[in-house]
């Protein structure tokens, strides 16, 4: 009868730990099938539940190498205790997740191995934090090395800017040959300035001043003139309601924008297809203000679309990252993006893009409005 109590007892006691835990308690066959997960209140719950009958070495995701597959898997094969796995797994149907597995190996009283007993803790948004840090911390030493690396560029163009502009003038009318070379070097010289200026910008290195604009005004005299440049089988659709509001932002920059996301679309287009800008005043609910950190609600928004291949969803992360881009070499630099990007978020404004294989792409972009009387800056 005591011995009976203290089991009861010793029951309870474990019943109430597994009622108390955060993790998921997980038990797999002799043949590394998941034959059973349990969680609060004695329910099927936790990212494991979705591959009950799959064996532990199948749900490992194969597209990531994870730091500590390789001790999992050895232990698996030896079958020896293991703990404080973190790998990436893929659920049957569902998300790819995170989590950090410890396990034990049972044995029968004969000696032979009849599964392992574990538990599994979601570390999903852990390891999302640390992937943001490690980025955050690399884009900071790149704008950096970047900034310094422009500003000696940029020493070196302002004289063969300069010099090229200066010389034009002193060619003999009748000497194309030379007027053709200088005015290239100037063209060319000028592209390169326009590209150090965008690495500064994304640096931080020159902040140029803000004020306010009309994002309208500067949309609708852009476009038309994109509309002279850009190859005649680009179709350019406009949607553009308010050329009235204002933004706290600068000119030169919402130009820079303008026409980067256009260059970026007729690059997807592949210079055959159909680019659409549209630009309203928009009412943000709540939960459009808590995720784009709009607190006024009140917003602009410009949404230039596309009907390219659109992009993967391997990739499709990495848009806005500097220096990346899916173009053959001396086609781009991979700027375009991350300096509108740059731009947008020291205007207080939100970017999102939307695309998917074959749908081609949508950037959208929000920006707080200002009600003011001050004289606009164009």
């Amino acid at each position: 009868m005591i011995e009976d109590d203290k089991t009861r007892r010793s029951v309870e006691r474990l019943r109430v730990l597994l009622e108390l835990t955060s993790d998921s308690i997980w038990e797999s066959d002799s043949a590394l099938g998941l034959a059973m997960v349990h969680g609060k209140g004695g329910e099927s719950r936790g990212e494991l539940s979705g591959a009950l009958g799959y064996r532990l070495d199948e749900i490992i995701d194969p597209r990531s190498v994870a730091e500590d597959g390789p001790r999992l898997l050895a232990a698996l094969q030896e079958r020896a205790p293991f703990r404080d796995c973190a790998l990436p797994v893929q659920i049957p149907g569902g998300a790819r997740e995170w989590l950090r597995l410890s396990g034990f190996p049972m044995f029968g009283e004969d000696g032979t191995f009849t599964g392992y007993l574990g538990t599994a803790t979601r570390i999903t948004e852990e390891r999302q934090r640390l992937a943001a840090e490690r980025r955050r911390q690399q884009l900071e030493s790149l704008g950096q090395l970047a900034g310094g690396v422009a500003h000696e560029f940029n020493n070196l163009l302002v004289p063969i800017v300069m010099l090229s502009k200066m010389a034009l003038p002193r060619v003999p009318e009748d000497d194309e040959t030379l007027k053709l070379f200088l005015t290239t070097i100037h063209e060319s010289g000028w592209k390169a300035a326009q590209i150090v200026r965008s690495v500064l910008t994304y640096a931080r290195q020159m902040t140029p001043s803000a004020g306010p604009v009309r994002c309208g005004e500067v949309v609708n005299e852009r476009i038309q003139l994109l509309r002279q440049v850009l190859p005649p089988s680009v179709v350019i659709e406009t949607e553009i309601s308010d050329t009235n509001t204002s933004i706290l932002g600068n000119a030169g920059e919402l130009s820079q924008i303008v026409v980067n996301l256009f260059n970026n679309a007729t690059e997807a287009v592949e210079q055959y297809g159909t680019i659409r800008c549209s630009l309203h005043r928009v009412k943000l609910d709540g939960d459009e203000r808590r995720v784009c950190g709009i607190e006024s609600g009140d917003a602009l928004r410009l949404m230039v679309e596309d009907t390219g291949p659109g992009i993967p969803a391997e990739i499709r992360d990495r848009v806005f990252e500097p220096f990346f881009t899916t173009k053959s070499v001396g086609r781009g630099t991979g700027l375009g993006l991350s300096v509108v990007e740059g731009i947008v978020k020291d205007w207080g404004g939100h970017i999102v893009l939307e695309s998917s294989v074959g749908r081609g792409a949508i950037i959208t972009i929000l920006l707080p409005v200002i009600e003011s009387s001050a004289e606009v800056a164009l």
